[in-house]
């Protein structure tokens, strides 16, 4: 019986080259592919079942690349999207961060190429990040989450930070808040940058003069944002909060009982995410709520259009749901 060896000889080509010629990879000339064909059948060789459709799996790659594995309340729902929609297309999903890169001395793209990857979906980095930069400068399949990224091989995901943000704070000047800080993430990432947008218009829209010392910034720090809070009442007269996160509302929430100050009777809280403890707060939290498996999934779609070049838009936008509990007034 013919080996894949035997094939490889006779078309003086190396395995590699009959295995993905017998596979259809797009790589692989039509000249070569149809003289490796013809020589297998010639020799009678008849591919391992098995061994194809493992190679096949294997090279059916994407990859989900975060900053850390800390994004505790988010990474498991948008890792689980993925990998649902990666079943339907018979694709396996890997996972690699930001600080195994530093680790082993290698870059995104490294990763994706050494692994046979396909695509990334990106969560949790930053613009500036020279890997990231280097997978647009590559023209690499690239999905990214909450980043304000397009080119001719990337897209991006999110919802409509501005409008949800707007919403909250038009929410708390409804209920009769008329002093309203806000403690949001990080300074420079985009979902903040369009947080306070919102945050900012709503206060004028909503007559009520914006003062640029009412905005903080905790880099999504449950600790820094009590840290904040704490220093706040000390210094200012407030009557609420809008926090660009759920995570900081929690430091809040911690300031604020340390301080003997009730919500939302003395100050209301909003907070943005819905986290699976936002609604296990006493009070209950008022917040935004994304869908991350969502995200996850969509992010997987649009991966794919990217793969196999078809058309697509690169910009989408989840729809979010405002969820209005106990913590306002």
């Amino acid at each position: 019986m013919s080996t894949i060896r035997d094939v490889a000889k006779a078309c003086h080509v190396s395995i590699s080259t009959v295995s993905r010629a017998l596979n259809g990879y797009n790589d692989i000339s039509n000249e070569t592919k149809k003289l490796v064909i013809d020589v297998a059948r010639k020799l009678e060789y008849v591919p391992n079942r098995n061994a194809v459709e493992l190679v096949k799996k294997n090279n059916k790659k994407l990859v989900i690349i975060a900053r850390t594995l800390d994004e505790e309340y988010n990474l498991f729902d948008i890792l689980r999207g993925l990998y649902n929609y990666a079943e339907e297309i018979d694709y396996e999903v890997l996972l690699f961060t930001l600080v195994t890169s530093i680790k082993k001395g290698k870059s995104y793209y490294e990763f994706c190429k050494e692994n046979n990857i396909e695509g990334a979906l990106m969560y949790g980095i930053h613009t500036n990040d020279p890997f990231m930069e280097e997978l647009i400068r590559k023209d690499f399949p690239s999905v990214f989450i909450d980043c304000d990224v397009v080119s001719r091989n990337t897209g991006n995901i999110s919802i409509d930070n501005y409008e949800a943000a707007y919403e909250e704070v038009s929410y708390l000047i409804s209920r009769g808040c008329k002093n309203i800080v806000t403690i949001q993430g990080g300074k420079d990432s985009y979902v903040t940058k369009e947080r306070v947008k919102g945050y900012k218009d709503a206060l004028i829209d909503g007559g009520i003069l914006l003062d640029e010392t009412n905005i903080f910034y905790s880099d999504f720090s449950e600790s820094v944002a009590e840290s904040i809070t704490l220093n706040i009442m000390k210094n200012k007269k407030i009557d609420s909060i809008f926090c660009g996160a759920d995570s900081i509302a929690i430091g809040v929430y911690s300031a604020l009982k340390k301080l003997n100050i009730v919500v939302p009777n003395d100050v209301s809280v909003v907070g943005f995410g819905d986290n699976s403890i936002a609604k296990n707060l006493t009070p209950s939290l008022t917040t935004i709520r994304q869908n991350m498996y969502e995200f996850g999934y969509s992010g997987g779609k649009l991966l794919y259009k990217l793969i196999n070049n078809k058309k697509a838009s690169n910009v989408i936008r989840i729809k979010y749901e405002f969820i209005k509990r106990e913590s306002v007034i």
